[in-house]
C-alpha cells in the first residue's frame, strides 16, 4: 500500500494500481472512505480525492483512506 502525508503529517492510504489498471485510455477514478463509510457518491479524480480526504483529516478523523478504483496511473 502506498502512503502519503497531508500538511498535518497524517498518513493517507492509497491502494497501489493493479496490472489491469494500465489502460491509458481510461481516466483514473478514486473513492474516499472515512471510518468505514464511503463519503463520495460518485468516483472522483485523484486531486479531488486528496482534497476531500484532507477535509476529513483536518477535522481530526484518523481513519481516512483513498482508493483507486480504475484507470491509468
Amino acid at each position: 500500500m502506498c502512503k502519503m502525508k497531508n500538511k498535518s503529517g497524517v498518513v493517507i492510504n492509497f491502494t497501489p494500481p493493479s496490472a489491469k489498471d494500465t489502460d491509458s485510455s481510461v481516466e483514473a477514478q478514486y473513492t474516499v472512505w472515512v471510518g468505514g463509510t464511503e463519503v463520495n457518491d460518485q468516483y472522483i479524480t485523484k486531486d479531488q480525492a486528496k482534497a476531500l480526504a484532507n477535509v476529513f483529516i483536518d477535522d481530526d478523523y484518523n481513519d481516512v483512506c483513498v482508493f483507486k478504483i480504475k484507470g491509468n496511473v
